[in-house]
């Protein structure tokens, strides 16, 4: 942990779920990806057209995970036809 002022950073923050507190592999996939954009856009190793195509396929992934949690954060109770006590 380190002081940053008057807020204390973690580093494993950054790739550990934060109900669970272990690992997670989309967190973790997320970074190495935008390393790799960022070393290939800092270096000039491959074209505009194909760093957009990967940047919106990291982007979109990242986009699509937000939304699946945001959709089932409760275990499923936002799925239709399920049986969620607040139903009725």
């Amino acid at each position: 942990m380190i002081k940053l002022g008057k807020y204390h950073v973690c580093f494993l923050d950054l790739v550990t779920d934060e109900k669970t507190g272990k690992l997670a592999g989309t967190k973790i996939w997320n970074h190495v990806a935008n390393i790799i954009l960022s070393k290939a856009m800092l270096t000039n190793s491959i074209t505009w057209e194909l760093m957009l195509a990967y940047g919106a396929i990291v982007g979109g992934s990242h986009v699509a995970i937000m939304f699946l949690k945001y959709k089932y954060r409760d275990g499923g109770a936002n799925v239709a036809g399920s049986k969620n006590p607040s139903d009725s």
